[in-house]
């Protein structure tokens, strides 16, 4: 099976020769059932207690990596752990998410070998060293965004004797920012990225965050199929991103470092079960609906875990996209219920989120103004939920860390 960080449109039906189920023409059409907050999701789910991130200055990988999740870093980060004492950003690319999550050690791994290469070659060296090193190829070269015959020079060169400075420059100066490989030979072949490509200003300002960041914090790379990554050593405190490729989108800027079907995600979902038992936590990016396209085999299977939706268009995010205001759900799949917390001059104001309560037929809470409770009696039992608004200290929240219906229903009796 093809290993690597494209995405790429699912295939309706599967070849049997390629080891692969037959899956029916419609699986991944658009069904007219909606798919927003039409299922039920694990009652036992953990809950954690999130600090709110909004205020947060965010560092921007200089990779101007395709499919980046800097847009959507204030959504992921507030619904995630805080301080986990290993994360481990499985499909890493231009790092993003590895750079602004806080962690004890940050474990960031791509199939791309370049990539891994490229981020222990920065971490090395000092700033000024690997500055001066890309001024001045860049001047030996007369690389600019108009110069079309020194970027070919470069890749030809690249191409010869490989190395981890050509590689950033070629991503800097190639179309969109894309890195992309011939499947034959694994030469790289990103076209010239003629009038707007180039290694500017805010690549460079971006870059110097970059390496500060790797100068105080504990980061390692890896480049392992995911299939093949070792969690031996996470623990209950650890944390797992995973932003895998779209299985109903049609990136391309991988081309030539494999490719991703309904089997990668098969085996993807295997893994995050296997974490969920061992009590890790993790996170998956993903979308449910894409350009007409929908996902139904990761909707299903998301429904034992935590589904959030998160607000983002691709206004300029593909340059092949002809209507940029289609609908796209991008979703953020979790094994577990984040409660948000703000601080304000020593006071928490703690909001348990509707998905974290499921109330049953037996069950009506009356509760004092100062906890205010809405209570969907005339809706499905599937749609009944109970919203809390709770003045109290973080400590006093401990029963929220784990509790579920059952267990919030019982003490709730109990205090009446």
């Amino acid at each position: 099976m093809p290993k690597g960080r494209e995405g790429e449109a699912a295939k309706t039906t599967q070849a049997k020769e390629d080891g692969m189920p037959h899956i029916a023409q419609n699986y991944y059409q658009k069904q007219n059932t909606p798919l927003m907050n039409s299922y039920i999701h694990r009652s036992n789910l953990p809950t954690v207690l999130v600090g709110s991130k909004e205020d947060k200055e965010f560092i921007k990988s200089p990779m101007n990596y395709t499919g980046g999740k800097y847009k959507l870093l204030g959504q992921l980060l507030n619904n995630i752990p805080d301080e986990p004492d290993i994360v481990v950003d499985l499909f890493a690319g231009g790092l993003d998410f590895s750079l602004n999550v806080n962690a004890s050690k940050v474990i960031s791994n791509d199939i791309i070998k370049e990539l891994k290469d490229l981020y222990q070659y920065w971490q090395i060296h000092d700033y000024q060293y690997l500055i001066n090193e890309l001024d001045s190829r860049i001047n030996e070269l007369g690389l600019s965004k108009t110069n079309k015959r020194a970027y070919n020079r470069l890749v030809k060169q690249y191409n010869k004797q490989p190395n981890s400075r050509d590689f950033f420059l070629l991503v800097c100066y190639g179309f969109n920012n894309q890195i992309r490989f011939s499947k034959k030979n694994h030469k790289f072949n990103t076209s010239f990225g003629k009038g707007r490509s180039h290694f500017t200003s805010n690549m460079r300002e971006n870059f110097r965050k970059l390496h500060k960041k790797f100068k105080s914090s504990d980061f390692s790379f890896t480049s392992q199929d995911f299939r093949d990554f070792d969690f031996s050593e996470l623990t209950e405190n650890s944390f797992v991103y995973i932003d895998s490729p779209y299985t109903i989108s049609l990136a391309s800027y991988m081309s030539g470092a494999g490719e991703w079907s309904y089997q990668e995600d098969q085996d993807l979902f295997k893994i995050c079960d296997e974490l969920d038992k061992r009590g890790i936590k993790f996170a998956m990016s993903n979308v449910f609906e894409n350009k007409g396209l929908v996902n139904q085999p990761l909707i299903e299977w998301s429904q034992k875990y935590n589904v959030i939706h998160l607000e983002h268009t691709y206004k300029n995010c593909s340059y092949q996209r002809k209507n940029k205001n289609s609908k796209t759900d991008e979703v953020l799949i979790t094994n577990y219920v984040v409660v948000n917390i703000d601080e304000e001059a020593g006071q928490k104001d703690v909001v348990i989120p509707s998905d974290l309560l499921w109330i049953n037929d037996e069950v009506s809470l009356e509760l004092s103004n100062d906890k205010i409770a809405e209570q969907y009696s005339k809706e499905p039992l599937e749609k009944r939920r109970v919203y809390n608004y709770l003045q109290t200290s973080k400590e006093d929240l401990g029963i929220y860390r784990t509790f579920n219906k059952d267990l919030f229903i019982e003490e709730y009796k109990a205090d009446s």
